[in-house]
């Protein structure tokens, strides 16, 4: 691992940035620029490296020969997100946790309102903000497209059952302020969960303590089509299957865990959580055939998962058949 200084001033900061990159060398600049001019006065900056290939490791450095203020960290080896994130978290010094992503910009007071929500709620665990995306025809809300009514505070046990458990995706997006104290009672993240493993925390952290929320958008997104060719594989629409059954496991560790002190409720949940899994999968293998993806269709052996009813594995079972002998 090779790192540079940072000021001393940084290292005591009440927040810590840590900004994960991996093979994305043409953002890098943008990105970093976007951090460098936020409003809050003092932060520590880290920028944790994931062993790129692309020279994005090397862009790093340069940018930390010329702003002091930025420390840069590289991971031993590839340890994907998860694995970066934990490492970068383990080198920060704040009270309060900023994590960021590559790739995207961050509107200038974006610290500034994390941090103002965090200290006027004691109890919030993490804060998230409505963020935007760039679309063919403009820029897209993301959280207000989807008619979602998030306050500022939000009871955490109620977010994670009405909001977090409701939705196979996340509406809270991989950046983030949390307490450190948080994150260090619940371990971090879990690393078998892979690229998803932050939709686990938040399960967990919503379990035990409040969520906050902060409806300005407050980071554009990085538009998926701008996105390198050696990016991480497990983000292309390729690994579909894959995401679904992860997405399912995550579900699955935190329904079993939040409510196994009420054996009727969770018998009742676990229930009503097979019935979304085999629904959610037999809508997809539906859109495969209608579509003629003989790919996606092919490909749905990956979902495949001991939640499903059995009549889903048939129907999977059928379909990849049918396709096989060319019946469909």
């Amino acid at each position: 691992m090779t790192s540079t200084k940072s000021s001393g001033a940084s290292r005591g900061a009440r927040v810590s940035v840590c900004l994960l990159v991996y093979n994305d060398v043409a953002s890098l600049t943008g990105t970093v620029n976007s951090i460098l001019t936020q409003t809050l006065p003092d932060f520590e900056f880290i920028i944790s490296d994931d062993c790129s290939k692309d020279g994005t490791w090397e862009a790093v450095l340069e940018l930390a020969k010329k702003h002091p203020h930025i420390r840069a960290i590289q991971t031993p080896r590839n340890m994907k997100m998860c694995g970066n994130t934990n490492y970068a978290v383990r080198h920060a010094a704040g009270d309060y946790i900023a994590l960021l992503h590559h790739g995207d910009i961050y509107r200038e007071d974006l610290l500034e309102k994390w941090l103002d929500v965090m200290e006027r709620y004691s109890t919030v665990g993490f804060v998230f903000n409505e963020t935007a995306s760039k679309t063919s025809t403009g820029i897209k809300l993301n959280h207000k497209s989807e008619n979602r009514n998030f306050s500022e505070w939000m009871a955490g046990r109620q977010f994670l059952e009405k909001v977090l458990f409701k939705n196979w995706g996340c509406c809270v997006w991989g950046t983030t302020m949390f307490r450190r104290a948080c994150w260090e009672a619940v371990g971090g993240m879990c690393e078998e969960f892979g690229y998803l493993a932050d939709v686990d925390l938040w399960m967990r952290m919503a379990a035990r303590w409040d969520v906050g929320y902060v409806e300005e958008p407050l980071i554009t997104l990085q538009d998926r089509r701008e996105r390198p060719d050696d990016y991480p594989e497990e983000y292309k629409p390729s690994h579909f299957w894959p995401s679904k059954k992860l997405a399912y496991s995550i579900h699955a560790a935190n329904l079993a865990q939040y409510y196994a002190n009420s054996r009727l409720r969770y018998w009742q949940k676990w229930l009503q959580f097979r019935a979304r899994v085999s629904l959610e999968t037999s809508k997809w293998l539906t859109y495969a055939l209608v579509r003629k993806r003989s790919d996606m269709l092919l490909d749905s052996v990956k979902a495949e998962c001991p939640w499903e009813f059995l009549l889903v594995r048939w129907y999977r079972n059928c379909l990849i058949w049918g396709k096989r002998m060319g019946l469909l």
